[in-house]
Order: structure tokens, then C-alpha cells, then sequence
């Protein structure tokens, strides 16, 4: 009978997604640079050498080929994904996981023909009007040149940056989420317990009844756990596949992670006192 190797499946699974979150950052860099021909550019003359207007055609062919070629590699990652997902039988967060791959290169595809038909135009006008002087095609490469060297400097030092943060943030979640997941098997052996000592003491409906709130109640704790580190845990998968976000991004994940560690807290007390109580009783 075949059978899947879980530790390889698990390493393959875990670099695809790495491949996948490397060409996603690449990718959206070489966008930026490629909406650099839209928005910088030579002015329209009625009369000028068409030597400019075919350099810059010849770089943006290039340029777009280049992302064009990302884009396949990123595709061909996603189906990688999408086989191994299948092999190892995946769980829901897999198969989760899997489309929302797909959906952000279904994304970054439009981003780039919608970027490539604008740029297209405007070549097609700039030689339609007869292009421009050598001098100003010499001044346009040179400003794309040093506005993508910036711009590819910036996004690595964002890049760092935030994979930095990330990092420390998802430490300090998976510690406080350990701790509420230890606090919760405290409190359900408190219950356990509690319902040991009702039998042996042949508790009547009241105690029944209290036994059966604090079942309740620990069903509520850890549903409500299990659903904010789902939610975390999904925010952060994101986070990893699109390799860090604009800066208003990262300071709206960074409050929403705030905002999590904040519930985990609260939850943490309420726990804490709800099995002080318990033991008092028990005592």
C-alpha cells in the first residue's frame, strides 16, 4: 500500500510556501517598477527622434517578461501546493490556505495585464506623436533606473523589517496562546474533579446543575480560544505568503494582533480566577 512520508510531505509543503511567499514579494516589487513607465515619462512633442520611445519599449518588454515568468513560476508553486495538499490529505486549513494562494495570484495577474494594456497605450501614443528627443530618453532611463534602485532598497529594508516584527509577534502569540491551552486543561481537570466529588458525596440537582455551568463554561473558553488563534493564525499565514505589507498594513495587523493578545490576556484572568473559585469549592 503507498503511503506518504508526513515529515517530507510537511518540509515539501513548508518550502513550497516559502517559494511561493519569495515570489509573491518579488513580484509585487517588479509591479511597482513596471507602474513606473505609466507615471514617468518623456514629454509629448510633435516632432521628435524615435530612438527614446524604443528604448523604452525594448525595457518594458523586458521587464515584462520578467514578471511575466514570475508569475509562472508562482503558478506552477500553487499547483505543487495544491498535489501535495491532496497527498498528505490536508485539513481544512490546508485546503484554506491552498485558495488564498490562488486568489492572490489570481490577483497579481489582473495587477499585470491591467499595468501592461496601460503602459502599451501610452508607448503607442508617445510613437503615434513621434516620440521624444535623446536627451529626454537618456533623463527618463536614468530617473526609472534610481527610482527602482530606491525603490528595490526600501522594499528589502521594509521586508526585514516587518519579517523581524513578525517574528517577535509570533512568539510572544504562540507563548500566550501555550499558556491560556495550559490554563484550560487546568480548569477541565478542576471539573473533572468537581463531578468526582459530587458522585462521591451524592450531590442533589444543585450540584449537578453547578457541574453542568462549569462544563459550560469551559465550552465556552475554549471555543472562544480556539477561534481567536484560528484567526491569528490565519492573519499571520497571510502575512507570510504576500511577505510583509505596506506600512498602514502592518500597522493595522499590528493592532489586530494587539487586539488578539489583549482577548488571550483577558481570557487568561478570567480563567485563572474561574478555577480559583473551583478549587475553593472543592476544598
Amino acid at each position: 500500500m503507498y503511503t506518504v512520508d508526513m515529515t517530507k510531505a510537511a518540509s515539501e509543503w513548508d518550502s513550497l510556501r516559502e517559494e511561493a511567499r519569495v515570489l509573491g514579494a518579488a513580484i509585487d516589487s517588479k509591479l511597482h517598477a513596471l507602474n513606473k513607465y505609466a507615471t514617468t515619462g518623456p514629454r509629448y512633442k510633435a516632432v521628435e527622434s524615435s530612438h527614446f520611445a524604443r528604448s523604452k519599449r525594448s525595457a518594458f518588454i523586458q521587464d515584462a517578461q520578467e514578471v511575466e515568468d514570475l508569475l509562472k513560476q508562482l503558478e506552477e508553486a500553487n499547483q505543487k501546493l495544491e498535489v501535495l495538499m491532496y497527498k498528505k490529505a490536508g485539513g481544512s486549513s490546508d485546503q484554506h490556505a491552498v485558495r488564498r494562494y490562488h486568489d492572490v495570484l489570481k490577483d497579481y495577474m489582473h495587477e499585470f495585464h491591467r499595468v501592461r494594456e496601460v503602459v502599451e497605450k501610452q508607448m503607442d501614443r508617445e510613437d503615434l506623436l513621434g516620440g521624444s528627443t535623446s536627451q529626454d530618453g537618456d533623463t527618463f532611463l536614468n530617473n526609472r533606473n534610481r527610482s527602482s534602485e530606491l525603490l528595490l532598497q526600501e522594499h528589502e529594508h521594509i521586508t526585514n523589517t516587518e519579517r523581524m516584527l513578525d517574528d517577535q509577534i509570533k512568539s510572544a502569540f504562540i507563548q500566550d496562546a501555550q499558556e491560556v491551552e495550559d490554563l484550560l486543561k487546568q480548569l477541565e481537570e478542576a471539573n473533572q474533579k468537581l463531578e468526582v466529588l459530587m458522585y462521591k458525596k451524592a450531590g442533589g440537582s444543585s450540584d449537578q446543575h453547578a457541574v453542568r455551568r462549569y462544563h459550560d463554561v469551559l465550552k465556552d473558553y475554549m471555543h472562544e480560544f480556539h477561534r481567536v488563534r484560528e484567526v491569528v493564525e490565519k492573519q499571520m499565514d497571510r502575512e507570510d505568503l504576500l511577505g510583509g505589507s505596506t506600512s498602514q498594513d502592518g500597522d493595522t495587523f499590528l493592532n489586530n494582533r494587539n487586539r488578539s493578545s489583549e482577548l488571550l490576556l483577558q481570557k487568561h484572568e478570567h480563567i485563572t480566577n474561574t478555577e480559583r473559585m473551583l478549587d475553593d469549592q472543592i476544598k
